[in-house]
């Protein structure tokens, strides 16, 4: 990458410091990923910016700091409700993560975590017969909502997705089964 190039992608006008115009861009996208669902294809496409963002400001003279490695638990547990309460709790630590982080190197390592995560979680939920005709994966439902669905699934017997075919068709359980199969589909697809 050219310094030229560089300046443009950072968006430096006269008299801005680097390390400013840096720090701007970076908080731009903590933002970004902390307020969307993690959609591989996107998402990872957000993450080589993030390295072309790095690039920039190491070539305009910007120092390139160490990261750590976010490390958490791909493994969920095969029910619906501790699945989706180990996945509240894992994200909502990768979000923490996401903030904390000083650079677009950090960014981009938490949000690779956190589309693995968000991956395995949906296998959980993943049932290749169930039509995701219409169905929008940036959706997420309230979490307030689920974490009344799920209950109410449990009481007719289903904990998970074996039985999700005795849940009515419009059932809040049986559409995020969907949205998050179509996820797997998706992701599948983009391979």
């Amino acid at each position: 990458m050219e310094k030229s190039e560089a300046l443009l992608f950072l968006g430096i006008s006269d008299g801005e410091e680097l390390n400013d115009a840096y720090d701007t861009k970076v908080f731009e996208w903590k933002n970004f990923f902390v307020n969307r669902f993690p959609i591989p294809s996107l998402f990872g496409k957000k993450i080589k910016q993030l390295e072309k963002l790095e690039k920039a400001y190491t070539v305009l003279g910007g120092e390139s700091k160490e990261v750590n490695d976010p490390k958490v638990e791909l493994v969920f547990a095969d029910n619906f409700k501790e699945a989706f309460q180990q996945f509240s709790e894992r994200r909502a630590f990768l979000k923490a993560q996401l903030f904390q982080a000083e650079s677009a190197v950090d960014i981009a390592k938490v949000v690779q975590v956190l589309i693995d995560l968000t991956l395995a979680y949906a296998q959980v939920w993943n049932n290749e017969k169930l039509s995701t005709a219409g169905v929008v994966v940036s959706k997420e439902p309230d979490p307030m909502d689920l974490l009344v669905a799920i209950p109410e699934a449990e009481k007719i017997g289903v904990h998970n997705i074996s039985k999700i075919d005795a849940l009515p068709e419009n059932h809040l359980v049986v559409n995020e089964a969907k949205r998050l199969s179509l996820l797997i589909k998706m992701n599948k697809e983009k391979q």
